[in-house]
């Protein structure tokens, strides 16, 4: 459970070690680019796309 100002602070951390954040169906990234956006994507479907995509059915 975060409050607002903390959850901000830790997708600010996560943002800047990792070049995204990502959690459930949520994805922010660092800037709204096509670079971003495909290289988040990429590394999330590398390291844990099943956790990251809730089953469509």
């Amino acid at each position: 459970m975060y409050d607002p100002v903390r959850f901000a602070q830790e997708v600010a951390d996560e943002v800047r070690l990792e070049g995204y954040f990502a959690v459930g169906n949520t994805l922010i990234v660092s800037e709204v680019t096509r670079e971003a956006i495909v290289g988040a994507v990429s590394t999330i479907s590398e390291e844990e796309l099943g956790s990251f995509v809730q089953n469509p059915r």
